[in-house]
């Protein structure tokens, strides 16, 4: 049957099913078929309502979790009203819930709306495994053990927020497995994740959680391997953020590190507008039979290194000035590409070029009004810095996928910035611009080199000038000698 739907379902049918819809929904009573495992509550036999769910709030920007989604809400459609569910009380419950439940499942309309009004945790795009976490807490009794293999982005992703409150709510988590990329020969990361339910978490006295974090393209081949990699953290760590991001990868050195940085008293939000670059982008070698020709960017965006393509043009009509202004393609600004790098590296470089450029690429530009800000150059460097790197990958699961990890606008305004003024500390500032520069030149100077001996020599000079850049860096956020070495994994 069907473990997500009870035989609740058929109390909101207005009308019959179909035989087709019928046997398509196939309600399971988890009660009735496991009467051994679950008993009336003789104390209490009337019935009761549950807890009110947690608002969902769907106009956070983000990312699926993976996949495509499997519903879209038709236009004009009314989002049906969140009722409150209820149930007899039962006593009991199964020692132990495993699985590893389907992605992304289809589900008709009227399952949608049993489903959104039974369940307090399912995003937007109704990826159906954050259903199936919760409904293994329901099926367990207290003290019970929950163990699901599912996609690592509900740890992070702004649309499993209510997933990760139940978890903390009801589980004390015992272990997270961040397992290889392609594990099962799917385009998925996954994790495994084990918890117990109790009912007060917070009463609980061991707050240590077992991490393994396998490298992405490592290949399991026994148990010792799971010992190789193996982390310790506390949970509670994890608690104070605004999104109650699970750091599933990082041990306690490195979590009080992440803290640090985050703790800063800007972002790039107080400083910087940010705007991705135009949907339909598709340019042409001329001019002609186009609306306002503007050019357009048809070449490859790295750290520092911004190398043109062919020459087109892509016609800048009234309907996509209103939406993107054309000071995010003319002024002074960075350019952030939304892909990381293979490395995981922010990708970004500031240009004063013309030219429009598509939406995996992200304009920041100064605040007119913003004062003691610092200049861009300034903040390339600390975009393409170490650091930040590091920060933007440990924070959020997503980035760490290995198709196409990426960084969205929300993320890019939410990145943490030192608490620096340009106006008082002037000599830091005027420092690293000036080793930005000087980065820009020598990537400039690259491709152009004639002997391997020159490529060589520019390239040592790069890596000697990206070091200083993160030295400053660190200097900047206050990191200490021991916490820069376990950035850089020493």
């Amino acid at each position: 049957g069907n473990s997500l739907i009870g035989p609740d379902f058929y109390q909101q049918q207005m009308m019959l099913l179909d035989e087709e819809e019928r046997y398509r929904v196939n309600v399971f009573d988890w009660h009735t078929e496991f009467s051994n495992v679950f008993q009336r509550n003789i104390s209490s036999s009337v019935v009761r309502e549950t807890a009110d769910a947690s608002p969902l709030d769907y106009t956070w920007p983000g990312v699926p979790l993976h996949g495509s989604y499997s519903y879209k809400k038709k236009k004009g459609e009314k989002t049906a009203p969140r009722s409150i569910p209820f149930e007899l009380e039962w006593e009991g419950g199964f020692d132990a819930v495993i699985g590893n439940p389907p992605y992304g499942a289809f589900a008709g309309e009227s399952e949608i709306t049993y489903l959104r009004a039974k369940y307090r945790t399912p995003a937007n795009s109704l990826d159906t495994f954050l259903l199936f976490v919760e409904r293994g807490h329901q099926l367990l009794r207290n003290g019970g053990l929950l163990g699901m293999i599912i996609p690592s982005g509900w740890v992070s992703a702004p649309s499993a927020k209510p997933l990760r409150r139940l978890f903390i709510e009801s589980f004390k988590p015992l272990s997270f497995v961040s397992l290889p990329f392609d594990v099962f020969r799917a385009y998925i990361d996954t994790v495994v994740a084990i918890a117990q339910r109790v009912p007060n978490p917070e009463h609980q006295a061991d707050d240590c959680v077992k991490l393994v974090v396998f490298p992405s393209k490592f290949r399991i081949r026994s148990l010792a391997d799971f010992l190789l990699f193996e982390k310790a953290a506390n949970y509670r760590d994890w608690l104070d953020s605004r999104h109650i991001e699970f750091l599933i990868t990082c041990s306690c050195a490195e979590t009080a590190i992440l803290k640090k940085v985050r703790q800063q008293p800007k972002t790039f939000d107080d400083y910087f507008l940010v705007k991705r670059g135009i949907e339909v982008f598709t340019s042409q070698p001329t001019k002609a039979g186009l609306t306002n020709p503007k050019p357009a960017f048809t070449g490859t965006l790295q750290r520092f290194n911004l190398q043109h393509g062919t020459k087109g043009f892509i016609g800048y009509d009234p309907a996509i000035e209103a939406s993107k202004p054309f000071e995010y393609f003319s002024q002074p600004r960075i350019l952030l590409r939304q892909v990381l790098s293979r490395r995981l590296r922010l990708q970004s470089i500031f240009t004063t070029e013309t030219f429009l450029t598509n939406q995996s690429v992200q304009s920041l530009i100064a605040y007119p009004e913003a004062t003691g800000s610092p200049s861009l150059p300034f903040l390339l460097g600390i975009l393409n810095s170490k650091l930040l790197s590091w920060y933007f990958v440990n924070f959020n699961s997503v980035a760490r996928r290995d198709d196409f990890p990426k960084i969205i606008i929300q993320q890019t305004r939410e990145l943490p910035l030192a608490d620096f003024d340009a106006r008082r500390d002037k000599s830091r500032h005027d420092r690293m611009v000036k080793l930005v520069e000087q980065m820009l030149e020598l990537h400039k100077r690259l491709p152009a080199a004639k002997t391997p001996s020159e490529k060589t020599s520019l390239e040592r000079q790069i890596a000697a000038t990206d070091t200083q850049i993160d030295r400053l860096v660190y200097a900047l956020y206050g990191l200490t000698e021991e916490e820069i070495q376990v950035v850089e994994g020493r």
